[in-house]
Formats: C-alpha cells, structure tokens, sequence
C-alpha cells in the first residue's frame, strides 16, 4: 500500500505540469470535439439522413476529431516544454518573451540556445503559418466560385465566406504577430549578452 502510495505521490500528485497537460487534453478533446460534433449535428438535418443516424454521426465525428485534435496538440506541448528546458522553463521563457525582460541571474548557457530556437521558430513563423491560412483563404475563395448549389444542399452557403473571412484576416495577422515576437526575442538575447559581458 505504501509502495501505491508513493506512486501516486511522484508520478500524479508531484506532477503539476503532467495534470495540466492532462487537464489540456480534456480540455481541447471537449471543446474541439464537441464543436465539430455540432457542425455535424447542424448540417446533417438538411439532409434526408434519420436522426439516429445523424446522432451517431455527430458523437463518432466528436470523438475521432476531438481525440485526434488533443492528442496531436499535447504531444506538441510537451514536444515544446522539452525543447525549452522543462515546463517550468518554458514558463519563464514565455513570461520574458511577454514582458521583454531577462530574469535575473538568467544563465547565458542555458537560455541563448533556448532563446535561438526561439528566434528561428518566430522567423519561420512569419511566413509558414501565414502560407497555410493563405491556402485555406483560396480554397475558401474556390467553393465561393463554384455554381450555385441548391437550397437544400447539406453544405450551408455560408460557411465559405466565414472560411474566406476568417482564414484572411489570419493570413493579414499571423505575420505581423510572427513579426512582433521575433523582435522581442531579438532584444532578448541583444539583453541576455549585454549582461553577461558586464559580469
């Protein structure tokens, strides 16, 4: 019982970073799986489909979709606080890169590495993620350019403008935003540097 306990005590009480990527996963498999299962849920009634269909449907749609979105986006989590030195340091990192300062006594070694791979994530992240959301704007633009589909087809005719609507004004932001990161992690490591040469 005491060997349970102590288990339990490293591996899940001790282990506030492992019970928030937990709480995350939960987290985005309810909130992604639940929307998606609403889309499903909204569009199938246009069709001739019977609602037990529909439901079971939109509960497989939720399930797959959801699991698969928060399991994909936890291991990225993780993937990152492993890349940053641990969760706890990635918290400091993010923190600094927020409020544009160093810590104090932050270690040259430890962060300049960290810092870099920061900078190169920021200036990849100026034209990558704005590439991809420019991909779904046209696609979006493609099915608003296709013939006009009946009043009862399944697909609402809606739902390309939001896409095109949606997907460029992030094209617009997201290397601005790139922009503005990449700008604080440079002034960072310029910190980072300077007070190492005055030690």
């Amino acid at each position: 019982m005491d060997e349970q306990r102590g288990w339990m005590t490293e591996h899940v009480l001790e282990a506030p970073r492992r019970r928030t990527l937990l709480w995350v996963f939960l987290a985005m498999t309810v909130v992604f799986g639940g929307s998606m299962a609403a889309v499903v849920a909204a569009v199938a009634p246009l069709t001739d489909v019977p609602v037990g269909v529909v439901a079971a449907a939109a509960v497989a749609t939720g399930l797959i979709s959801g699991l698969s979105f928060s399991v994909t986006m936890t291991v990225l989590i993780a993937w990152s606080w492993s890349q940053q030195g641990g969760a706890d340091q990635a918290v400091r990192i993010a923190r600094a890169v927020k409020t544009g300062r160093v810590p104090d006594g932050a270690d040259v070694s430890t962060w300049d590495p960290i810092l870099a791979r920061q900078e190169a994530w920021a200036r990849r992240g100026t034209w990558l993620p704005t590439l991809e959301f420019a991909l779904f704007a046209g696609l979006s633009a493609f099915l608003l350019l296709l013939p006009p589909t009946p009043d009862d087809a399944p697909l609402p005719t809606w739902i390309p403008w939001a896409g095109l609507v949606f997907f460029g004004l992030v094209t617009v932001v997201s290397p601005f935003a790139s922009l503005h990161r990449l700008r604080r992690v440079r002034v960072l490591r310029a910190e980072l540097r300077r007070a190492d040469r005055s030690l």
